[in-house]
């Protein structure tokens, strides 16, 4: 406020003195000596007028310049446009609005829509799986968090069995494979003696998910399989005729423990080696040949044919009490001859076969019966 009133005396002074030469100019007469006033205005009060200087003080600018000057102060040059431009608004610096369509400053997106189920979200940020919005035809689902044990995985696919996450309440185990011999069965249920599955890691040797101890089965703890097919042992009373290699060659074993009779040649059925009473070759010896052939019960003969002996090997003379020796090992006097006939055993009651003794030669019938009636292969139903 000091300076401001020194420049305001300053200015009445001068204003003051200007006033005084001008009257004086016509001969300087008019200058009174009385010095308490000049040209009419009076000195003192120039100097002690308050409300004077209260009056320029107003027109004075607050940065210390007179009304007159401001124009000029705001910009050096003393262009008036230059300082009412710098006076206008910038709206490059406005904030970004999300959703009006349009992507501005660090938005990632904005569509100018609301539906979340979209790649870009009303928050405008691009769609991602776990963001907690299910995108429609991306993904199965989305709950917005990391975990894999719940309904939704984290790679945003519905949880199931044997995607390798075990779902809380719902699975007893996943392990993620396909595999019924391990731990986890591909049900997610835990692996157990009783499933039907060998689990060789807890030690079962077996489980046929029956395990009733009985043949054919497992003991109950699935240590050890009962007897069955295939252990070396010919369990009759269960039905097997055979049991691995058979008593001969041409009649093999099969691998449910029956014999194969399709390929003999010829059965011997000569007087009293006939397989079925009478004695003679008959349309019975030609139906058993037929069940025997076939394997089934139900087989017969539609139509057959009798001829002598064939120099091959086949089925023997039913008769046990007739010997068949090897012609080229006779028996010797006071020695037992040797039996040449092969005894497979019987009775073949899957086959609808009850003698006790069903006897096969590898040799040459014809050498070893002499030249009587066979019966060749029927035709044979096989119903």
């Amino acid at each position: 406020m000091q300076g401001t009133s020194i420049r305001a005396h300053t200015v009445r002074w001068t204003l003051a003195l200007a006033s005084a030469s001008t009257l004086a100019l016509p001969g300087c007469y008019g200058m009174h000596n009385d010095q308490s006033t000049m040209g009419g205005l009076s000195l003192a009060d120039s100097s002690n007028d308050d409300d004077d200087d209260d009056d320029v003080e107003e027109t004075t600018d607050t940065d210390g310049t007179t009304g007159e000057d401001s124009a000029d102060a705001g910009d050096p040059s003393g262009d008036p446009d230059a300082s009412e431009s710098d006076g206008e608004t910038s709206t490059t610096g406005a904030s970004p609005i999300c959703g009006n369509g349009v992507q501005e400053g660090d938005e990632a997106c904005d569509d100018g829509n609301g539906d979340n189920t979209d790649d870009c979200l009303n928050t405008c940020t691009l769609a991602s799986c776990g963001d907690g919005h299910v995108r429609a035809g991306v993904e199965d689902c989305d709950d917005g968090d990391n975990d894999d044990t719940d309904d939704c995985t984290s790679a945003c696919v519905e949880a199931s069995c044997g995607d390798g996450f075990v779902r809380e309440g719902v699975e007893a185990c996943d392990d993620g494979n396909a595999d019924n011999t391990d731990d986890c069965l591909n049900t997610c249920v835990k692996a157990t003696c009783g499933d039907g599955f060998l689990n060789t890691n807890s030690g079962e040797v077996c489980d046929d998910g029956v395990n009733d101890s009985g043949y054919g089965s497992c003991k109950f703890d699935c240590s050890q399989k009962m007897a069955h097919c295939g252990d070396k042992l010919v369990q009759k009373e269960h039905g097997e005729m055979c049991d691995g290699d058979s008593p001969s060659v041409e009649v093999p074993c099969t691998s449910d423990c029956t014999f194969d009779f399709s390929d003999v040649k010829q059965l011997y059925c000569f007087g009293s080696c006939s397989w079925v009473w009478p004695n003679g070759c008959d349309q019975g010896d030609a139906d058993l040949f037929c069940r025997l052939l076939t394997g089934n019960p139900d087989s017969v003969a539609t139509s057959y044919d009798v001829v002598e002996a064939l120099d091959t090997s086949g089925l023997a003379c039913a008769d046990s009490d007739v010997l068949i020796y090897d012609p080229m090992f006779p028996p010797k006097p006071g020695d037992p001859a040797e039996e040449a006939r092969i005894d497979l055993g019987g009775p073949l009651e899957a086959y609808g076969v009850d003698l006790e003794q069903i006897f096969y030669i590898e040799l040459s019938v014809a050498a070893t019966h002499g030249p009587n009636s066979v019966i060749l292969p029927p035709n044979c139903t096989n119903p």
